[in-house]
């Protein structure tokens, strides 16, 4: 898998004050992203701090993974861990998706 940081997606979380049609088209450009950087660099990482911003998260996992098996037949996985960021100077855990292409292809 990739190790650089070029494969990373930061995602956001909204607030009660978005609207609604923005948080959804948020979440269908990530999921676009999340397949965009899986196709240039063999698998996406998406790093999310704080409640909305995992939801937003699962919800581009579950759109580009359905999106995937619909266009190419390719079944995505992904796996899950914690990751520590700097936030002006604030040590803040985040949630680290990495979301990878399934290389087991049935005969």
């Amino acid at each position: 898998m990739n190790k650089s940081e070029d494969n990373i997606l930061k995602i956001k979380g909204g607030g009660p004050s978005d609207d609604r049609d923005d948080a959804r088209n948020y979440v269908k450009r990530v999921a676009r992203a999340i397949l965009t950087v899986i196709g240039k660099y063999g698998d996406a990482r998406l790093r999310a701090v704080g409640a909305p911003s995992v939801n937003n998260a699962v919800k581009a996992l579950i759109i580009a993974k359905n999106i995937s098996s619909e266009r190419d037949e390719v079944d995505l996985l992904f796996t899950a861990s914690f990751d520590v960021v700097d936030f002006d100077g604030q040590e803040k855990t985040a949630i680290m998706f990495t979301v990878f292409p399934d290389e087991y292809e049935e005969e």
